[in-house]
């Protein structure tokens, strides 16, 4: 497969970015953000358009886009705290692969049914004896029902059930009683480590949902009422206890899980002028790390697993993972 660039060029916002909002000072969750891409793939078909027309309606887009987003467009000031929003612009690439996508490529999706979710929920429940006595989310009966999957991979590969680790994000806009913006950017969240201890935490699905429910309610119990500086030093004490902690996050005999919810983000709704992308795709391909996400039928919730093959084989065996999911083999 050749790759070749035809052209790279700078769009700015489509009107000038007022003198008032020409600083944006970066919060201190933006200033200790690790500085890694996240690819997002967006698949449309065809429709026959032709380049200059498919060309003009992205860089027209995108342009209209930037006034909303405005910092995107600035450039990091100095001494990297703020953003001097002065319109300089973001990178455009335009780039011809000679490949064609339909013969070649097949894209693989776990989709869980809200019925089956439903029915799930409700054995969960009765099946707790009255220790699950809360209405669990989709969320977390899906993390729960993956990490648990995971977990159980782990052992059969090596002989023995392991520590693991997992990292939520959670978001803080609704969570603390600060003073919020509508429709804010930035980074305002914390992640969450959430620990599974052999020995200390049963296999029963109910209990991994309540692991994640009580870890969860105790971050954010710290941040309700907190001043910034307080949360500050939550996220602080967080990771030196769990992320870089040499038990934990330093330690290679502890599995490492990444997980995000992108569900109620209305992802299948994007269009750049293009229309609605007919597939999104997460490029990070890091880590064990697994994707939630409303499909185009808002009565399902899509699933992208980033695994080994080997480990992938050995998931798509799994009898949570058969009874609730379905493979769904989307050709481009």
């Amino acid at each position: 497969m050749e790759i070749e660039i035809l052209c790279t060029k700078l769009i700015k916002p489509s009107s000038p970015t007022l003198s008032h909002n020409q600083c944006y000072k970066l919060s201190f969750f933006d200033q200790i953000a690790g500085r890694e891409h996240l690819p997002v793939v967006l698949f449309y078909h065809y429709n026959n358009f032709n380049s200059p027309t498919i060309d003009e309606r992205l860089e027209k887009s995108l342009s209209n886009v930037l006034t909303h987003v405005y910092p995107a467009a600035g450039r990091y000031d100095k001494d990297e705290c703020s953003i001097l929003c002065l319109d300089q612009g973001v990178p455009y690439t335009k780039a011809k692969v000679n490949s064609n996508i339909e013969e070649n490529i097949v894209v693989k999706r776990f989709v869980v049914h809200e019925a089956a979710l439903s029915r799930l929920k409700k054995q969960c429940i009765d099946e707790s004896g009255g220790a699950l006595n809360f209405q669990p989310s989709r969320v977390e009966i899906i993390t729960a029902i993956l990490w648990r999957a995971l977990i159980r991979i782990s052992a059969v590969r090596n002989g023995y059930f392991r520590p693991s680790l997992m990292d939520f994000p959670l978001n803080l806009r609704s969570k603390s009683s600060l003073p919020q913006v509508n429709n804010s950017m930035g980074n305002f969240r914390i992640d969450v480590p959430i620990k599974f201890m052999p020995g200390e935490t049963k296999m029963e699905l109910h209990h991994f949902i309540i692991l994640i429910r009580n870890t969860l309610n105790k971050v954010i119990a710290s941040c309700t009422n907190a001043s910034p500086d307080e949360i500050v030093s939550t996220l602080v004490n967080i990771y030196n206890e769990s992320f870089e902690a040499q038990e934990w996050g330093g330690n290679d005999e502890v599995d490492k899980v990444g997980c995000s919810s992108m569900c109620k983000f209305p992802l299948q709704d994007i269009d750049f002028g293009l229309g609605k992308p007919s597939l999104v795709y997460f490029g990070l391909k890091d880590k064990e790390i697994f994707w939630l996400y409303d499909t185009d039928r808002h009565t399902e919730v899509g699933v992208q697993l980033d695994l080994k093959e080997s480990c992938m084989q050995l998931f798509e065996c799994d009898n949570d993972i058969k009874a609730l999911m379905f493979i769904r083999d989307t050709k481009l």
